[in-house]
């Protein structure tokens, strides 16, 4: 009997083990990708680092184009990065023109000033005040004397909003912490259960042998 309930105890305790794996949610867990490294999807890429900042990534040609800005609100000055490497390397390119500008819906061209840094491959931002709004960011690198554009949609100018990418990183978070929280509490109930029962039966087989 004693062998049977052990069976059954660890067929249980299998199965929970295998629903926490498999049910645990998808996307929550990036990878960045550099080098020589899989790459993956090379449509552009926006997150949001750990203080609050916006990168947008994409491929452009044999080059990978990085913007780095803090959350844009309406009417402020904003100071941001741009970095240019090479796809397959990672190397650090000096483009020979970069040209960056913000498209309103309604076609209108900000244009953003770009100063080299003394850094290869890095460049200065100043992303002037702009009215609340979704805009469209184009950056042209001229290479070589040949010209190429990589376009980042969904810039979002809004007061006090949260950088892109971070409201669906905090959902992500909160939903792991509660999906581990509950099934913790689920194998503990389990476990729990389990050794009641068990304590149950050998109590009873006890009385009567006696």
């Amino acid at each position: 009997m004693k062998e049977k309930f052990g069976k059954r105890l660890k067929a249980r305790l299998a199965a929970l083990l295998c629903v926490l794996a498999i049910g645990s949610p998808a996307g929550v867990v990036r990878v960045s990708a550099h080098g020589g490294e899989d790459h993956g999807d090379q449509k552009p890429k926006t997150e949001t680092t750990a203080k609050g900042a916006v990168l947008r990534t994409t491929r452009l040609s044999d080059f990978e184009v990085t913007v780095k800005h803090p959350p844009l609100e309406p009417g402020t000055i904003a100071h941001g990065s741009l970095f240019v490497t090479r796809y397959a390397t990672n190397e650090p390119v000096d483009a020979g023109n970069v040209q960056v500008a913000l498209e309103a819906p309604g076609g209108s061209i900000s244009e953003v000033a770009v100063a080299k840094s003394a850094t290869a491959g890095s460049y200065a931002l100043d992303i002037p005040a702009l009215t609340d709004g979704g805009y469209t960011l184009r950056v042209t690198l001229t290479v070589g004397g040949k010209a190429s554009t990589a376009t980042f949609s969904g810039v979002e100018v809004l007061n006090g909003a949260p950088a892109a990418g971070a409201a669906a990183s905090w959902s992500g978070f909160l939903l792991t912490s509660i999906f581990l929280i509950v099934g913790i509490g689920l194998f503990a109930a389990l476990v729990y259960l389990s050794v009641r029962v068990a304590g149950r039966r050998t109590l009873r087989e006890e009385t009567v042998s006696a």
